[in-house]
């Protein structure tokens, strides 16, 4: 199935009505959690995606370190963030563009993820904002 006919069509019974993975995604997952972070932890299974936990999620008490965790993990592949500090610029999975009002400041966001001393850069001054290539490959199993 192409990736929009996947995400679009196909309904699935949550809550006694019938929704698609976008409506879940968008019109229920995103809202309820108010968290940025919640775009680390949904999955769409393209290479450019985040990577999928090999666990659940068990509840409350490990949700806050696994999305910590896998925006961390995101954040430090360099197939996702870019930073050239000589140019001043940094270069973005598209995620940070297509959810931009999810992340707010993307570039405070970005360093809170960062160790130092990019964090200290990434919060000096102005930063240039390029977007990576999304890879809509799908994922292949280890």
């Amino acid at each position: 199935l192409s990736r929009g006919s996947f995400f679009r069509k196909p309904r699935h019974r949550v809550a006694g009505k019938e929704r698609t993975l976008d409506e879940i995604e968008h019109e229920i997952l995103r809202p309820l959690a108010r968290d940025p972070r919640i775009h680390f932890v949904l999955v769409c299974g393209a290479q450019s995606c985040p990577p999928l936990r090999a666990e659940a999620f068990l509840g409350t008490t490990d949700l806050e370190a696994a999305l910590e965790d896998a925006t961390r993990r995101f954040i430090a592949n360099p197939a996702n963030v870019q930073i050239d500090r000589e140019r001043r610029r940094l270069r973005l999975s598209p995620l940070f563009k297509w959810y931009a009002e999810d992340f707010g400041e993307v570039v405070r966001f970005v360093a809170r993820y960062r160790d130092e001393p990019e964090r200290t850069a990434l919060n000096q001054g102005t930063w240039k904002l390029e977007y990576l290539r999304y890879d809509w490959s799908l994922t292949q199993s280890p």
